[in-house]
């Protein structure tokens, strides 16, 4: 994987009491690549509590999609009770992503203003082996302005080869404007109302895992 450094860098870092010190943006456009941004031990523990048990995942399966999505979060309930003695790991991680202080991270690296009011959303999104999706949007919305951001929780084998690559659309464009190697705590920030894609999964060793979010914006 290939790092960079910017000012924002350490900015975010500071701003994120969950960031570790190797954080390293890569801002392109509407684009935003960050990796290394959680403690690796306790995103392998969540990685390990949602593996080990898939549940709550509804299976979609069209001509335009192959996946298992599990939305997160009633809105404006915060983590619930349930939610914390069945997934306590994730929990705790949603718990990080909802602060102040990583909504601060993210204005740093990406300069929009995210909303303080309007609950984030999640969701978790599992490909299995031959699992894809087409160009489509999966957490904008239609009225307000967002962030959307991917938390890649795959194996730390996963490699171009295993397929299930996250492809950025622009406007009506045919051709993807990027294309992102899932990686390990690797994290994807785009504008929400871009459309995205994911290649066909090769592999039949595990999901192509991730955690899905959209940050609203403010306007004005």
């Amino acid at each position: 994987n290939n790092k960079s450094s910017s000012s924002s860098s350490s900015k975010s870092s500071k701003n994120s009491s969950k960031s570790s010190s190797s954080t390293s943006p890569l801002v392109e456009n509407s684009f935003a690549l960050l990796e290394n941004v959680f403690p690796k031990q306790h995103l392998e523990g969540v990685r390990e509590e949602l593996v080990s048990g898939l549940t709550g995942l509804r299976g979609m399966e069209t001509s335009e999609s192959c996946a298992l999505v599990r939305p997160l979060l009633q809105a404006g309930l915060g983590v619930g009770e349930e939610l914390r003695k069945s997934l306590p790991k994730l929990s705790k991680l949603l718990e990080a992503l909802l602060t102040s202080k990583f909504r601060g991270a993210l204005e740093c690296v990406t300069g929009c203003k995210v909303s303080s009011t309007d609950q984030p959303r999640f969701s978790i999104i599992a490909l299995p082996p031959g699992g894809f999706w087409a160009p489509q949007q999966v957490c904008g919305h239609q009225t307000q302005p967002g962030l959307s951001f991917v938390l890649f929780l795959v194996e730390e084998w996963w490699s171009e080869k295993d397929g299930g690559l996250l492809e950025v659309f622009l406007n009506s464009s045919a051709h993807a404007a990027k294309t992102i190697i899932p990686a390990f705590n690797k994290c994807f920030l785009y504008d929400a109302s871009l459309c995205t894609a994911v290649s066909k999964v090769k592999t039949e060793e595990a999901p192509q895992l991730a955690i899905h979010a959209h940050f609203f914006r403010e306007i004005g």
